[in-house]
């Protein structure tokens, strides 16, 4: 009985098996990603404006695509016959929807799992999903399926077989073979920091807008006479209400101010680069995002190149992988296969207009070498394939690479007494009506006697 056959037959509902009387971690399931997902919510999207504002630019931008078949020999599109699970993936959605929840999903969770219904498909939730796998007798690890538990851990759940879900992710994870890795994981500490310093910005508001003071008196206090003196300071100058007030002191009490304001500690400076690493795990210009540094630097050429860099290195990849993963659960036709539609993507029409100009050099290109006496075939095949080499001549050429004459002199092949008929009929062409006369080697221009 293979491995799969036996989960089926004998569910495992708990995390830990007993192997020789000891309490071992369940090798077929994989919490691991539980973990991090409901981290990532609560602490990035939820918690933080930058990862918010990335992963919205990323799921808004991943939207944009849709999806059609390309023919394998020819990479042309050719419709999207048969695809209405994707384009209505469940009541009232779209695949903009769609998109949207496995990229947010990809994200926070590193993984994203959708799954074919009866209506259309389904994003499973990531925390929910279990990765099963084993290694064989040649100790080689395999994909056996997934465990999804759709009421909740340690519930009811369903074993999925590996084509019956399409796994989408965007870096693969190195400490396991068959799962993503979120990006918000190698700069889990910079989100960290700059919620550090929302904290600290909010504080030093709070606390009338200045820094922490240090309150010296000339005489020795005692516990009880410290607490009321420092109470008494902080109802009459603590809060962003009492900013700005006069402090007044006696008793030789001396006022001196701790730490630095954020102008000194370069406040504006030190936020924007974490910023600037959050947003390049992400693989969004800060420029796209909106953020400090990248607005700075803002022209709208450097935004025009910046949204290219997004288009091309972030996001065309980020289609071509989901659009292959997808193909699990869908019906591919022959010879075909699933590919992103990218015709109307607003960010990508400066790359449209660089394929037109691209397609008009290859067009003069083929015109030129097809009037230098090459087969039409073979041009097109080397302006599509850049394999020059290949290039079959006819054996003929153009009437302007024939040899130059002197005026007055005739073609060799010609005798110099032909009248205008004679010649064209040795050309193939008809005679002229209306009368004949010797050609004129003079002004190389035949003379027509007209009748």
């Amino acid at each position: 009985m293979r491995l799969i056959d036996r989960i089926i037959a004998n569910p495992v509902t708990a995390t830990t098996i007993q192997v020789a009387g000891t309490t071992v971690p369940n090798p077929l399931l994989d919490p691991y990603t539980a973990n991090t997902y409901q981290t990532y919510v609560k602490e990035g999207l939820k918690g933080s404006g930058p990862v918010y504002s990335l992963i919205a630019i990323r799921a808004n931008a991943f939207a944009e695509a849709r999806f059609t078949w390309r023919d394998i020999d020819t990479m042309e599109r050719t419709g999207r016959a048969g695809l209405d699970s994707l384009y209505r993936p469940w009541p009232n959605g779209t695949t903009s929807n769609l998109l949207k929840k496995i990229e947010i999903d990809v994200s926070l969770a590193g993984n994203a799992y959708i799954r074919r219904t009866s209506t259309g498909v389904e994003v499973l939730r990531p925390d929910l999903v279990d990765i099963l796998s084993a290694l064989d007798d040649n100790h080689m690890r395999h994909l056996i399926g997934y465990v999804y538990w759709p009421r909740g851990r340690y519930k009811p759940y369903v074993v999925l077989l590996p084509d019956e879900v399409a796994h989408h992710i965007d870096m693969p994870d190195p400490d396991h073979p068959y799962r993503g890795m979120s990006w918000l994981t190698p700069v889990a500490r910079d989100v960290d920091a700059d919620t550090f310093m929302t904290r600290h910005k909010n504080t030093f508001f709070t606390n009338a807008a200045t820094p922490a003071l240090k309150l010296k008196t000339e005489k020795t206090l005692n516990r009880e006479q410290k607490k009321e003196m420092m109470g008494q300071f902080e109802d009459r100058h603590q809060g962003f209400k009492n900013a700005y007030k006069t402090v007044l002191l006696d008793g030789g009490a001396d006022l001196t101010v701790l730490g630095s304001d954020f102008r000194a500690m370069q406040f504006d400076k030190i936020q924007a680069a974490g910023e600037t690493r959050l947003a390049a795990a992400a693989g969004v210009p800060p420029v796209v995002v909106g953020f400090l540094q990248g607005i700075q630097a803002a022209t709208y050429s450097n935004y025009s190149q910046a949204m290219r860099r997004y288009g091309d290195l972030t996001m065309r990849t980020r289609w071509r992988d989901v659009a292959g993963d997808l193909q699990s659960i869908v019906d591919v036709p022959d010879n075909a296969e699933l590919w992103y539609d990218d015709t109307d993507i607003a960010f990508l029409q400066q790359d449209a207009l660089d394929e037109a100009e691209i397609n008009s050099k290859k067009a003069e290109t083929l015109a030129s070498l097809i009037h230098g006496g090459f087969t039409p075939e073979s041009a097109v095949d080397a302006v599509a394939s850049g394999r020059f080499g290949n290039l079959e001549h006819t054996g003929l050429v153009s009437v302007q690479l024939q040899a130059l004459r002197s005026p007055g002199e005739m073609p060799p092949e010609y005798p110099a007494d032909l009248t205008v008929n004679e010649r064209r009929a040795l050309d193939g062409i008809g005679p002229i009506e209306g009368g004949d006369a010797i050609y004129m080697p003079a002004t190389n221009i035949p003379a027509i006697e007209v009748a």
